[in-house]
């Protein structure tokens, strides 16, 4: 079972314009708009209709060869400078993601959700 998928997009422009896209698709949104402490990208998530978290991001810090010799590791705070936080989170929402993941463990597949 896929529990997250980052796909990296080329520009800002595509980054917001995906996320139009997804609202526009009603996706649930999991994850407002942040940016991560670790690699600085710009991201949000939300809930396919797989109920998987799907992140779209852009512009990470990419650890080059010549980068890489230089790099130490660091402890953060959290996992965002600012934003991703949760978006309409609720008890049912865990127990329905508890459920996925149940399911998947037993070999079945649960229904899915129709997206409208």
């Amino acid at each position: 079972m896929i529990q997250h998928l980052n796909t990296q997009v080329e520009s800002l422009d595509d980054l917001l314009a995906a996320y139009e896209r997804v609202i526009a698709h009603g996706f649930h949104m999991q994850w407002s708009a942040g940016q991560h402490t670790t690699d600085r990208e710009l991201s949000f998530s939300c809930v396919t209709p797989s109920g998987f978290e799907w992140e779209l991001g852009w512009n990470p810090i990419v650890v080059t060869p010549d980068l890489e010799e230089h790099w130490a590791p660091k402890t953060y705070d959290s996992i965002s400078i600012w934003g991703h936080t949760p978006i309409g989170e609720s008890v049912l929402t865990r127990l329905t993601q508890f459920r996925y993941a149940a399911a998947s463990l037993r070999g079945g597949r649960p229904e899915l959700p129709v997206l409208r």
